[in-house]
């Protein structure tokens, strides 16, 4: 948590193995761990609440708050070649079953190195998916991604690129998350936390509610 500037630690989990690409929603914590095809679950006391498997090598997950869907990343299956990143949709609601999936994630068979990280921004309405990627090892740059994942009506999920820039890091699967106006950037070797501009405005000094609706002709909705 953020306080003025200062961060406080207000719940501590130490699972069994070191996680890596984790997210929190509603009192559980989800998280991976390297090389294993299962999303380790804890709630706020650290009690282990059971793994859920995913039939795929997960390097991280995140939540969409809204709809109550859980993205995770995955790079291969058990007994195949990592050939792609495939992104897997959840329902938190429904013991974790997976309602979609986006395969080729960011045409993955063009990189070189297939670990990632993901976050959902939801002040971000022209793509909320912000995936962390270097392409190629043998760039010194590290490129954070802005990713729009919607689902069509036949019931397809499919990505578009928003844009994409190199970030102050130094690992090539950074940690990646938002506090509302910018990312915050993760370092493998130095206890850091870079905070960088997305280059979008998210306007904090007006909230509607509802934020979306229909309103029948010659009737009247209420709006604050």
């Amino acid at each position: 948590r953020d306080i003025g500037g200062e961060l406080e630690v207000v719940a501590e989990v130490q699972p069994n193995v070191p996680p890596l690409g984790g997210t929190y929603y509603d009192g559980v914590f989800y998280a991976a761990q390297w090389q294993n095809t299962y999303i380790i679950r804890y709630d706020l006391e650290g009690n282990d609440l059971g793994n859920a498997e995913i039939g795929g090598y997960l390097m991280s997950c995140t939540v969409d708050p809204e709809r109550d869907l859980l993205f995770c990343i995955i790079f291969g299956r058990p007994g195949e070649a990592p050939a792609q990143i495939d992104l897997l949709i959840l329902d938190l609601n429904d013991e974790l079953n997976l309602v979609g999936q986006v395969d080729n994630l960011l045409d993955g068979e063009n990189f070189e190195d297939f670990r990632g990280r993901i976050y959902w921004a939801r002040e971000h309405e022209d793509g909320h998916l912000w995936v962390s990627w270097r392409p190629d090892p043998n760039d010194e740059n590290f490129f954070a991604w802005q990713v729009d994942i919607q689902e069509n009506e036949d019931g397809e999920w499919t990505w578009e690129e928003i844009q994409h820039f190199p970030v102050a890091t130094d690992t090539r699967s950074f940690g990646i998350g938002h506090d509302g106006q910018n990312l915050w950037v993760g370092r493998m070797n130095e206890a850091v936390i870079v905070i960088t501009d997305d280059g979008i405005n998210e306007p904090n000094w007006l909230t509607v509610d509802p934020e979306e609706g229909v309103i029948p002709g010659g009737e009247v909705a209420e709006l604050e």
